[in-house]
């Protein structure tokens, strides 16, 4: 088993890259898992609770069953992956996730905690300047996790900006590779494809 991890900044298009290395990799030998389902259940919080409740600090992660689902993963075994629900902040179900030989991680900040960092065997941090990663944020969280234009812009003042230079910035120090995915996603890819065949020579690269 190999675990690749792909993280960075919100906005910095880290799903769209995990994506299309899966699609190159082939659903036969890789499979993705994304962090963002990993957020804790507030369910038993007042919506008011949890709309205050600061998402872009690790503590808002489970890191302990995310851990444990890499770990069942890299052993071979099924799990059930929750589904999170970014407009009322709860788990609304599950889905049921198969290993491969290949699992590619994604997400804001999982590489805060050391026992998940020192799973990854690939880590790419994706790199993207501030005002384009917050475009970026304010068209996805406007269109499909039905946030005002005003929520968005208080939320990335409040904590969106300021956790990412105090918890994701740094984390870019581990990284094997920095990816700039400012432009064009496919330029990103190929950075990444030519990292992974120089390491990984064995493994083919045609889309599945």
């Amino acid at each position: 088993m190999t675990l690749i991890a792909i993280y960075g900044g919100s906005g910095s298009g880290k799903t769209t890259l995990a994506e299309e290395l899966a699609s190159w990799l082939g659903a036969q030998r890789s499979v993705r898992l994304d962090s963002d389902s990993y957020y804790h259940d507030l369910s038993e919080q007042s919506l008011f609770d949890r709309e205050k409740t600061n998402v872009d600090h690790p503590d808002s992660m489970d890191d302990v069953l995310l851990r444990g689902h890499l770990l069942r993963l890299i052993n071979g075994h099924a799990i059930d992956k929750p589904k999170y629900d970014f407009e009322t902040h709860t788990r609304v179900g599950f889905e049921r996730i198969e290993p491969a030989p290949i699992i590619i991680l994604d997400g804001l900040l999982f590489m805060h905690y050391p026992d998940i960092r020192s799973l990854a065997d690939v880590k790419f941090y994706v790199s993207v300047q501030d005002d384009l990663r917050f475009i970026r944020r304010l068209q996805r969280d406007v269109k499909a996790r039905g946030r005002t234009t005003d929520q968005v812009i208080s939320k990335y003042l409040e904590t969106v900006r300021p956790m990412h230079h105090v918890h994701v910035e740094p984390t870019r120090q581990w990284a094997d590779l920095e990816v700039d995915n400012s432009g064009k996603t496919e330029n990103a890819l190929s950075s990444m494809i030519i990292y992974l065949k120089k390491h990984y020579p064995e493994w083919e690269f045609e889309r599945s």
